[in-house]
């Protein structure tokens, strides 16, 4: 992996441990369903990203079956994580009730990409590009829906536990003073409030024109470096 921790080969994110104090290295795919070691991703993966302590991946997948056989139903691109400890992957675009997004047919069909994840793993900044994520959404670019920055927060209780239902916060950060919306779009990767840089180095999607009702395939995006 050319020395770093993350790589995203062939649509799939793998994690090797390199610490000089271990015998041997160890390559373990954690672009994979919830469980350990985790049914296969039935559909691809772009980006990804490690927090501090390398516990908890942050990646964006098109695949359905990651949450559970009918826990995603969107049919988009959405952002996860995955605990290394546990096997549990987790949906971190989500909406201000913490439900589900529906499938954006007004846009590239993209509900979450390009997350980002603070060192302790709490927070989870992504994109998204659709209206429906938080309440007041209605900024529109070029007929479309613009695309913005959300923060989600795993803990707002912070008592330590990640993800307990009624416990979790989306909130759109691309916003001016007083709540403004941005009249275009917001992208790329951000670093989240108290965030640490990952020793990582991730990538982040470039995405291509697609039109309003199309889904987005491997083909419909490319990556840099971050």
């Amino acid at each position: 992996m050319n020395g770093q921790s993350l790589a995203v080969s062939n649509g799939k994110v793998f994690f090797r441990s390199s610490e000089a104090a271990m015998a041997g290295r160890g390559l373990e795919r954690v672009s994979v369903a919830s469980g350990i070691p985790g049914d296969e991703a039935d559909d691809y993966t772009l980006d990804a990203q490690l927090s501090k302590d390398g516990r908890f991946v942050v990646f964006t997948s098109a695949a359905d079956n990651l949450i559970g056989p009918f826990g995603d139903g969107n049919s988009s691109l959405d952002v996860f994580v995955r605990d290394r400890v546990t096997g549990t992957v987790t949906r971190m675009s989500l909406s201000d009730a913490g439900a589900e997004v529906p499938y954006p047919s007004d846009s590239p069909g993209i509900v979450g990409a390009a997350g980002s994840i603070s060192g302790d793993g709490r927070y989870v900044v992504f994109m998204g590009y659709t209206n429906s994520i938080v309440a007041g959404d209605t900024n529109v670019c070029f007929s479309g829906p613009c695309a913005d920055i959300f923060l989600h927060d795993r803990d707002t209780d912070a008592d330590g536990i990640f993800d307990e239902p009624g416990a979790i916060s989306t909130t759109r950060i691309s916003v001016g003073p007083g709540g403004v919306q941005g009249d275009g779009h917001s992208n790329g990767r951000s670093s989240p409030p108290t965030a640490r840089s990952s020793s990582s180095r991730a990538t982040r999607p470039i995405w291509c024109p697609a039109t309003p009702t199309a889904r987005p395939t491997s083909s419909c995006a490319t990556s840099r470096t971050a």
